[in-house]
């Protein structure tokens, strides 16, 4: 008889706590996938400040490709990341938290050019900066953006 008594009462506090409301009022929202529009996620993204990155020419994408040197700390490259996708005219953007820190920029280059990025991605510590940059034309943007300097397995 005890322990079903104590079995109803972890029971009940488990279900009335805020922790367990929480998690299902989380479960009965519909995720943040089905609310998408298709015909909207293929129009473009919204960059990290919010803004729209849908008025992009499909003419002018490129992809910027370089690794960052001078630093590992995971919130000086996700600094980088952020200022790279605050960037009017960027279009998507990924930094490696991993070595060789690679990173990865989709950008219009009609809105920004390729040196204002990578001056943007140098100037944002001491003793940081970019290696490797490649700049190649693309024709649509990539639904995962992974670095190519990203070495799976590692």
């Amino acid at each position: 008889m005890q322990i079903k008594t104590i079995i109803y009462i972890a029971t009940t506090i488990c279900l009335t706590s805020p922790l367990a409301y929480a998690k299902s009022t989380v479960s009965q929202s519909p995720s943040p996938i089905e609310k998408v529009d298709p015909a909207e996620a293929e129009k473009g993204f919204l960059n990290a400040a919010g803004q729209s990155a849908k008025n992009y020419n499909k003419d002018s994408l490129h992809r910027l490709d370089f690794t960052v040197v001078g630093t590992g700390c995971a919130v000086c490259l996700m600094g980088i990341q952020t200022k790279l996708k605050t960037k009017p005219g960027v279009v998507k953007a990924a930094v490696m938290l991993k070595p060789p820190y690679g990173a990865s920029v989709v950008y219009d280059a009609k809105q920004v050019t390729k040196d204002a990025i990578v001056d943007l991605a140098n100037h944002q510590k001491k003793n940081v900066h970019v290696n490797a940059v490649t700049d190649t034309p693309i024709t649509k943007i990539p639904i995962v953006l992974i670095p190519p300097h990203f070495k799976e397995g590692e």
